[in-house]
């Protein structure tokens, strides 16, 4: 008796992949809109934000620069290797170019995930300035949680193009990535890291 196996396309509920893309459009979506109202903010020149009782700000250009020269230059816990000597010899001496490098990449970014044009190049985009500003608060005594929310969410919506290839398979690929991903950072990124190196961190 022959067994024919069963495409694991058939197992995957339509319906779930359907609830799946849809969660996934508003990460996109809130995530482009972020990038995008601080690309405004900067291009702009804008701080405040003031709709009826609702007040809230965004992080400007002089914003940007005060942040970054503040969190690598007055926080004595910054000790992330090369942070600093980027920091400090390329990005704050040559800031009047590289401010509107940011403004252009968090426009762009904002606008293809807000659309969903291009979304993986807008997440890509995105994870520029993200990726540098996760090692520059990596050892600054941040809430934990805090530091993965914004990385996580533009690696996935960088991959899942490129994942939805394979099918039904990019449910069980992910699957395989959180449980992995669940059973070696329980202890923490930092406290996996400390065992790593047989020493605290």
């Amino acid at each position: 008796m022959t067994t024919v196996a069963t495409p694991i396309d058939e197992l995957v509920d339509p319906g779930l992949v359907r609830s799946v893309m849809r969660g996934l459009a508003v990460i996109r979506i809130l995530m482009g809109f972020t990038y995008l109202s601080n690309g405004l903010a900067k291009l702009f020149g804008f701080h405040e934000v003031h709709i009826g009782w609702y007040h809230a700000n965004l992080i400007n250009r002089d914003d940007a620069r005060f942040i970054l020269d503040a969190e690598v230059n007055h926080n004595a816990r910054s000790r992330v290797w090369l942070v600093g000597r980027i920091t400090n010899d390329l990005v704050l001496p040559h800031w009047n170019v590289f401010q509107w490098g940011l403004t252009i990449i968090e426009l762009a970014a904002g606008v293809l995930l807000v659309l969903g044009l291009l979304s993986r190049l807008g997440a890509l985009l995105a994870l520029l300035p993200a990726t540098f500003l996760f090692f520059v608060y990596f050892a600054n005594d941040r809430w934990m949680p805090e530091q993965l929310l914004e990385v996580v969410p533009l690696i996935v919506l960088a991959i899942v193009n490129y994942l939805a290839g394979f099918g039904a398979w990019v449910t069980v690929i992910e699957g395989v990535w959180f449980v992995a991903c669940v059973l070696l950072f329980r202890h923490g990124i930092v406290g996996v890291l400390s065992g790593w190196l047989k020493k605290p961190l």
